[in-house]
């Protein structure tokens, strides 16, 4: 009865159980052929009854045929046998196509390869991005071949596609194929229906930015973010930071105004070669074929650039390319070794070191107030949150908009279906029961605490960047206003 029917294990203890009858006889003797396995059940043994047997010693990978055999009062024999295949090694998964990792520009990506149970069959296979299908259908053999294809258009980027072949002895094996998608030029993109007046939009998982829309109806925005210059040609004299974005909307008359913000890193700013100070949003401009300069704001200290539009249409980050050339100081070297040996004053070089003494007075201003807001950072990550939860249910947090139970990790409240919010200051999730503070510029929501004492340091919202004081912050309770 143990096993049912012939098996594949992996483990090193095994049992073989079942039932006995001496059809009127009481069975004497009950026995196996494989020495690894030692009989459980105690004499006496009776006309019926079960019988066990447990190997007592560990055995190794290869297939046994293991025959149980029973002896009546009569001396007449009964057997059955079953087929046990030990297998101890994982499967051998290969990919063919692409053989090695690889650069598509193709629509349709092909991934096929040959896979080797060692013994065992194949009981699945799987892919970890859900965008591949498998094309072979079970049961799989012990030795076989597969081929995923995508169901769906895969945007430009570089993917790590990994096939996981899983025997029937519970071993898996995976192997990895680095693709580098490039066919369209589409980064990432997406859709975000605006059902009411003014609206935030956090498109930076999708396509890299943050809007702030002023709407006078509920609109539907599209946002899409390119490799594909949208200009048709390149920015003449300028360095391009990132990529290209445009953005539609299905009713334009609708919105009145665009607030765009795009964060940045130093690492990229330098790997571009564009100067930092320089960075613009630039639109391009259709009837005159060229890129044109937006209002834009420019905020070192948090490596973010907010630009202001009233129109929609295609737009990138743009800044003047460093100069190559002498270094500086290879300069400053040959300045002072001419006055040093010259008796003339050179005015050129004491120029220079006025200059130099205003350019380390700025540098020393701009480092002051990154430690100040590196230690604002730190002292928002090591604070304890404000209070998450409402007395009648400790230790649960609760929706901020209807007050239900909310899991830590969800994303969304399955009882209102309202997204969870986070502070726009230390980034951290708001909760029903928490004191809020909200601008009355823009809407951005923050732990009330955790606004003031920015404003106290920065003296501006930590999203729209306008100038915000203590008296102007208005409190926030959501669930009370519904």
């Amino acid at each position: 009865t143990v096993p049912a029917t012939d098996i594949t294990v992996n483990t090193g203890v095994i049992w073989i159980n079942g039932t006995y009858n001496g059809t009127g006889s009481s069975v004497q003797v009950i026995s196996c052929n494989d020495t690894h396995f030692d009989l459980q059940t105690s004499e006496p043994f009776f006309v019926t009854g079960t019988y066990s047997f447990v190997n007592k010693t560990p055995i190794s990978t290869g297939i046994f045929y293991v025959q149980v055999i029973l002896t009546d009062g009569a001396g007449l024999v009964g057997s059955a046998v079953r087929r046990v295949v030990v297998d101890q090694s994982p499967p051998i998964v290969t990919v063919t196509t692409p053989y090695s990792d690889d650069t598509i520009n193709v629509g349709t990506i092909i991934i096929r390869g040959d896979y080797d149970g060692t013994g065992s069959d194949i009981v699945q296979i799987t892919c970890n991005d859900s965008r591949f299908t498998l094309q072979n259908v079970a049961p799989f053999s012990a030795i076989g071949t597969y081929v995923f294809i995508n169901n769906t258009d895969i945007y430009d980027g570089n993917y790590g596609v990994s096939i996981t072949v899983r025997d029937v002895a519970g071993f898996e094996s995976v192997i990895v194929r680095h693709l580098t998608v490039r066919q369209n030029g589409v980064i990432g993109s997406g859709n975000w229906e605006i059902n009411g007046i003014n609206q935030y939009i956090d498109a930076v998982s999708v396509a890299g930015v943050e809007l702030w829309l002023n709407t006078t109806a509920p609109v539907r925005v599209y946002i899409t973010c390119t490799t594909t210059n949208l200009g048709g040609i390149s920015p003449s004299g300028y360095g391009l930071y990132g990529s290209f974005w445009s953005i539609s909307v299905n009713d334009t008359d609708a919105v009145t105004g665009i607030r765009i913000y795009i964060r940045y890193t130093n690492e990229s700013l330098a790997n571009a070669g564009i100067e930092e100070d320089s960075l613009r949003i630039r639109y391009w401009d259709d009837a005159t074929g060229i890129w044109i300069e937006i209002p834009s704001t420019l905020d070192i200290d948090n490596n973010v650039i907010t630009g202001y539009m009233d129109h929609l249409t295609g737009f990138a980050i743009l800044g003047t390319l460093v100069a190559a050339g002498v270094p500086i100081s290879f300069y400053l070297q040959f300045l002072l070794f001419s006055q040093l040996t010259t008796s003339q004053i050179n005015p050129t070089f004491y120029l220079v070191l006025g200059f130099l003494a205003i350019a380390i007075v700025i540098v020393s201003i701009i480092v002051v107030r990154g430690i100040q807001g590196r230690k604002l950072k730190e002292a928002f990550e090591i604070e304890t949150p404000l209070s998450l939860v409402r007395p009648d249910a400790p230790g649960k947090p609760k929706c901020l908009y209807c007050g239900s139970d909310i899991p830590i990790d969800a994303k969304f409240c399955s009882y209102c279906g309202e997204t969870k919010t986070k502070c726009a200051v230390c980034n951290r999730f708001l909760f029903f029961g928490d004191e809020l503070a909200e601008c009355p510029y823009c809407g951005a929501l923050s732990h009330r605490e955790h606004l003031l004492q920015w404003i106290s340091l920065k003296g501006v919202c930590p999203k729209c960047k306008e100038k915000l004081s203590a008296s102007h912050v208005k409190l926030k309770d959501f669930f009370e206003s519904r």
